[in-house]
């Protein structure tokens, strides 16, 4: 059990998984469930997120968050019926929720994506959004290059200043600064 300082967080536990030996994250979840924590952070990449709600034991009931890659349906759909109740938060409009879906950027993203072959059901999906949002800042990362070589597009992604991009939310920007903060978020 470690606190973070200045907060009345405890961390209960912490694990990790060998995903480059096969292995699956059932092990870690039930090893998190035993600490009794009232929140549970799926901090993993691909179909492990939803696999991962799926080894939640039935009588563990924390606050689950689940990372955004995660939070699609067609992620979701692998959870076995988990996810019900998890929070996912992201900077991005949600192609998937008719407000959003009511916003100038989700209209084009859904024009465009229809004129490359796109079915509607994909484009609500959160990982194919997610994509088309990365695709649109390595658009402008190629933009901003002094030539398109890997050097240059990595220190123009490596150099971004407060680049509005896809369909990110209203007042939401991308800035990264090199070695110190890399994240594009």
């Amino acid at each position: 059990v470690q606190e973070i300082s200045g907060s009345k967080i405890t961390i209960a536990g912490e694990q990790s998984y060998d995903i480059a030996g096969g292995g699956t994250t059932e092990g870690a979840t039930t090893q998190l469930a035993a600490t009794g924590a009232d929140t549970f952070i799926v901090a993993v990449t691909g179909t492990a997120c939803p696999q991962t709600l799926g080894f939640v034991p039935a009588d563990w009931k924390p606050l689950t968050y689940v990372n955004i890659t995660c939070s699609g349906r067609l992620s979701l759909s692998l959870a076995k019926g988990r996810d019900e109740g998890a929070y996912s938060m992201q900077a991005t409009l949600d192609p998937s929720n008719p407000e959003d879906q009511k916003t100038p950027a989700v209209q084009q993203f859904f024009t465009e994506g229809a004129s490359v072959g796109l079915t509607q059901a994909e484009m609500e999906d959160g990982v194919v959004a997610a994509g088309w949002g990365f695709a649109n800042l390595f658009a402008k990362a190629l933009e901003l290059s002094k030539t398109v070589t890997r050097a240059d597009v990595m220190n123009a992604i490596y150099s971004l200043q407060k680049v509005h991009q896809g369909l990110m939310r209203e007042g939401s920007v991308a800035s990264t600064d090199g070695a110190e903060d890399p994240w594009i978020l």
